[in-house]
Order: structure tokens, then C-alpha cells, then sequence
């Protein structure tokens, strides 16, 4: 038959899999013919053709049995293959029926898969005698991004030992390989807020220890002379990832969801549980002093303040520096001074009834009004008049 001379070997792959994935045709009496063929294909030396074969890898038993899980019907292919465009196929096909799949089946297949060569990137660092940007995270590879999203719902939701102890070493120690931090806090994103709860606790248990260790480590990499070009790339490294973080917590406060305000009269995350996770978070982020991280932490604060007042008031003016860029910044004005005349309409007992949010207040009004802001001397006279 031409299907199986050699340019046309991956098209015949592509039928196949079109084929079997209908109903008519995968009960029909052709089918264990259909999987023979695809089977063939699928263990064909050129790796463009099993790439086809391997979007019907899920397809090629005739009767896998009622016991068969996913995994173990295509465990030993995944684990036998090496070009990475087609383990790519393999593992975005598992990848689509994780919710229906064994977690610890899949995190064993995921440990397993650890110790082969394909899977190096796995390992806690970056393969023995490679430099950094050797790692397969430095780009959006395609396998590293379908694992990633494998093992981060693996260990937040299902707790599965292999892949929540591997993501707490990893986030513990983000600057090791910050592109795969990147990737990770990605995936991690859904779990922040998620409708239903899940995920989230054992999501910001996590978080907790990038933020503990980028919070650390900023003091030395900010500090020119602390490390020279490496302390320089360091601190770009402990920015980016504070602000991508920063960036995620502001977006899972549901402040920027399109909603109806007939629907709901606050965000979807204004709720105690999210704003009680989230504030000590963003303080804590708060302290890599970068205008691109302290914005998003200010604005996400803000967005909080709709369920803490009290907390969100302190947490912003702990946040804003005294001096420097991001208070000469007209931006920046504009989002806290817009905040503080709300606060000064809305909650004029914590601003005025309290010594800490008095404090609070006049701390963040004095630093923008001494940096020149329009919008913050006018602020200051209203204050004033708020005295009378």
C-alpha cells in the first residue's frame, strides 16, 4: 500500500488516530485491525511518524482490560522514548485525563520517569556537568511544561509524595534555576483561589518558601557589591519573581474579573480565607524594594482592603518606601492617592478613630506629598479639613 512509503507513513498515522477516536469506527469489526497498523506506526523509526502515532497512544489497546489504568498502558512507551518532540505528544495525552487517572500511579510514573535520561529535569538540579542554560527550563519546552503541570496538581491537590516533596525542594530554592520557578508559579496560579477550595492551602504552604527564600536572599543580590555581575543577575532573577508572583495574587483577588455588579458587588477573591493567605504574603513580597514588584503588590493590597481595611492599610504603608522611584512615580501616586481619598470617605473611624491607622495614613500622604505628587498635596488639605 503507498501509505507506507516512507513521506507518507506520518499521514497514514494521522488518519488512523482520526479514525479510532470515533465511536462508529473504533467498535466497528476493522478496529483491532486500525490499532495493528497504528500500533506499527506508533514504534516507527522516523520520530515525526510516532509523533502522529502518539496522539492516539491511548487508542492502541483492542481490550485493555477494567482495571487498565492510563499509565499503566503507557508507561513503558513513555519511558522507552527518546526524542523530545514525541515524549511532548506522549505526556500531553496522560496530561489530559489526570482528573480521572491514579495519582499515585502517576506520581510513581513521574519518579520513574525522574531516573531516565529523558527526564533528567527532574532531578533537584540541573543535570551533572551542565551549565544553568542547559536546563530544558530555560525554554518553553514542551515536555518540562507538561510535567510541570502534572506535578504541581499532583502535590497541591492529590499531596502525592514524589511530586510535593520535588516541588517544595525546587520552590525553596528559586534562584537556583529561576526560569523553572517561573514555570512553576505558572501552574501553581489556578490554585491560589480556586471556586471550590482546592488546592489552596497546600499551594501557599508552598509559596511560602519562595517568598521566604527570594525575601532573604534580596538584601545581597541588591547589593552591588555583595556579588558583582552574579549578585546583578541575582537580583534581576529575585525581581522577576517577585513581581510574577506579586502579579498572580493581585489577579486571584478577582479584582480584574468582568462581572455585573447586579452579580456580585465585590470580586470573587474579596473573601476572609483568600485575604488572610494572601496579606502576610504580600507584605512579605513587599519587601523586594523594586518599583515593578512593589506596584502589584500595592494594587492587590488595594483590591484586599475590601475585606481587611485594618490589615490592608498597614500592609500597604509597611510596603511603600519612604523615598526613591516608585514614590516619585505619577502612577503610582495616582493608585494610592485614589486609594486614601476612598479610605478617608469609607472608613473615616480607622483612619481617624485609630492610632495605627492614623499613623498609617499620614505616613503614605506625607511620602507622596513630599515627593511633589499634585494629586497628594491636594489630598493633604482635605485631610486637613477633616480635622474640623
Amino acid at each position: 500500500m503507498k501509505v507506507w512509503e516512507p513521506g507518507l507513513r506520518d499521514e497514514a498515522a494521522i488518519g488512523l488516530v482520526r479514525l479510532l477516536a470515533r465511536p462508529a469506527w473504533a467498535g466497528s469489526d476493522t478496529a483491532a485491525a486500525l490499532r495493528a497498523a497504528l500500533r506499527k506506526l506508533a514504534d516507527d523509526p522516523k520520530p515525526v511518524v510516532r509523533a502522529q502515532a502518539s496522539h492516539g497512544i491511548l487508542l492502541l489497546d483492542d481490550d485493555p482490560g477494567p482495571a487498565a489504568t492510563v499509565i499503566s498502558r503507557v508507561r513503558e512507551r513513555i519511558l522507552r522514548e527518546q526524542d523530545p518532540n514525541v515524549l511532548s505528544v506522549q505526556l500531553r495525552q496522560v496530561a489530559a485525563v489526570i482528573p480521572d487517572e491514579s495519582s499515585g500511579e502517576l506520581d510513581q510514573f513521574l519518579e520513574e520517569l525522574a531516573g531516565q535520561p529523558q527526564g533528567a529535569f527532574l532531578q533537584p538540579g540541573a543535570p551533572s556537568g551542565e551549565p544553568p542554560e542547559a536546563s530544558p527550563w530555560t525554554l518553553r519546552d514542551e515536555v518540562a511544561e507538561t510535567v510541570a503541570e502534572m506535578l504541581t496538581r499532583l502535590a497541591v491537590v492529590d499531596g502525592a509524595p514524589f511530586s510535593a516533596g520535588r516541588l517544595a525542594d525546587w520552590l525553596s530554592r528559586p534562584l537556583r534555576d529561576a526560569n523553572r520557578t517561573k514555570m512553576l508559579l505558572r501552574h501553581l496560579q489556578p490554585y491560589l483561589n480556586p471556586p471550590d477550595g482546592t488546592g489552596q492551602e497546600a499551594t501557599f504552604t508552598q509559596l511560602a518558601a519562595v517568598v521566604q527564600a527570594i525575601r532573604a536572599a534580596w538584601p545581597a543580590a541588591a547589593n552591588p557589591a555583595a556579588g558583582g555581575p552574579t549578585g546583578g543577575a541575582a537580583a534581576r532573577d529575585a525581581a522577576l519573581i517577585a513581581h510574577q508572583l506579586a502579579q498572580q495574587l493581585d489577579r486571584a483577588s478577582g479584582a480584574h474579573d468582568h462581572q455585573s455588579p447586579a452579580t456580585s458587588a465585590v470580586p470573587r477573591g474579596a473573601d476572609p480565607v483568600f485575604a488572610a493567605y494572601a496579606i502576610p504574603m504580600l507584605c512579605d513580597l513587599g519587601a523586594v524594594q523594586h518599583p515593578q514588584v512593589t506596584q502589584p503588590v500595592i494594587q492587590a493590597l488595594i483590591n484586599l482592603s475590601q475585606v481587611s481595611p485594618a490589615g490592608a492599610l498597614q500592609a500597604v504603608a509597611q510596603t511603600v518606601p519612604a523615598s526613591g522611584p516608585y514614590v516619585t512615580d505619577p502612577f503610582a501616586a495616582s493608585t494610592v492617592c485614589a486609594y486614601l481619598t476612598r479610605l478617608l470617605a469609607e472608613h473615616r473611624d480607622l483612619v481617624l478613630g485609630t492610632d495605627a491607622g492614623l499613623t498609617a495614613f499620614r505616613y503614605l500622604l506625607e511620602a507622596f506629598a513630599g515627593a511633589g505628587d499634585p494629586a497628594a498635596l491636594a489630598l493633604v488639605y482635605g485631610f486637613a479639613e477633616a480635622f474640623r
